[in-house]
Parts: C-alpha cells; structure tokens; sequence
C-alpha cells in the first residue's frame, strides 16, 4: 500500500497531493471498468485518512471518492454497496461536523438516494431522507 510508506509524513500538502491523485486515479480505474481496483484505490484512500485523522485535505479528498463510488454503484446497481457508503458518508459528517465538504457530499448522496426513493414510490424511505436532509439544513421541498 502506497500509504504505508508515508506513515511518517508530515507534510499536509503532500498528503493532500497523495489523495487527489489517489481520487483521480480511482475515477480512471472506474472509466477502464477495473472495479476492483477502484475498491483497492478507495480502501488506500480510507488508510490515508485513518492515519491522519485531522488532515481535513486528505478527509475532503476521501469524501470526493466515497461520493464518486457511492455514484457508480448505484449504476452498478449495488444496493447494499450504495447503502453502506452512504453509511459511510454520514459517520464522516458526524464525526466531522464543521467538515464543509464532508457534509456537501453526504447531502448530494442523500438527495440523490431521495431521487431514487421518490422513483421507487418508497414512501418510508423517502420521508426518512427528506427528514435527515432538512436536519443538515437543506429543505428539499424548497429546492428547484
């Protein structure tokens, strides 16, 4: 793992460098269809971040991912996959709670698992997301 050669950095812009190119690299893996490796890229990602709890560039760049993958595999039609890293996301915003990216993506995901919902004719999980969207300040019955 490219992070367990990095454990002693202390350079914040280099963590953060590592993660982006960590992201982009992820999304390549996804537009050449190597899921596992896209997995492998995010699992490298999560180590990143774990290491530097506080490094909120690293954490920004993690919650770009997680949001990314969470995307495709609600195309991959990955149910459970897309359950968990929407998970994710929200124990992210909660232990992060001023992380202004961190609760960007997490309302992105959620407005889109609302989509999904209202599509579906969910009705119990669309009101419990329309409740957890306006309890992070967005009322999506006043979007556009």
């Amino acid at each position: 793992m490219v992070t367990n050669r990095i454990r002693s950095m202390d350079d914040a812009a280099v963590r953060e460098r590592l993660a982006m190119c960590l992201v982009d690299t992820l999304n390549g893996a996804k537009a050449e269809e190597d899921l596992e490796r896209r997995d492998a890229l995010l699992d490298e990602l999560r180590a990143l971040q774990s290491n530097y709890l506080d490094d909120a560039g690293v954490r920004g760049h993690l919650v770009m991912g997680l949001f990314n993958t969470l995307n495709d595999v609600k195309a991959e039609e990955d149910l459970a996959r897309s359950a968990s890293l929407l998970d994710e996301l929200r124990a992210l915003q909660s232990s992060y709670v001023n992380d202004g990216s961190a609760r960007e993506h997490l309302m992105m995901g959620l407005v889109n698992a609302l989509a999904d919902a209202t599509e579906a004719e969910d009705v119990g999980r669309r009101n419990a997301l329309r409740y957890e969207l306006r309890g992070l300040g967005f009322d999506p019955d006043e979007s556009d």
